[in-house]
């Protein structure tokens, strides 16, 4: 059972999800958007099976949320996302 949302103006609830169900259980309590990961190999998470570009854009273009890429997102591979249905990029320490 989900905690209920607590709101405060101007703030927006983000979750984070790994699948398409967890995608349409972020929108199911109202998140406003999401971060997907990992999209690509990442040192933070290094036993994680990336998700890849075309699985992820597909989700992506399926969800009713906003749906930002997380996960070995870099500059180099970071460029590859521009002009799909992700809402944006996230990164934790490989974009400078």
């Amino acid at each position: 059972m989900a905690l209920p949302i607590q709101r405060r103006p101007g703030f927006l609830v983000t979750a984070a999800a790994h699948n398409p169900r967890e995608l349409n259980r972020a929108k199911d309590i109202g998140a406003d958007a999401v971060f997907l990961s990992p999209i690509f190999a990442t040192a933070s998470h290094p036993k994680a099976q990336p998700l890849g570009i075309l699985r992820t854009t597909a989700w992506a273009k399926d969800s009713d949320v906003s749906v930002y890429a997380l996960g070995g997102i870099g500059t180099r591979n970071g460029r590859r996302l521009f002009g799909t249905a992700f809402t944006g990029i996230a990164g934790i320490s490989g974009i400078s």
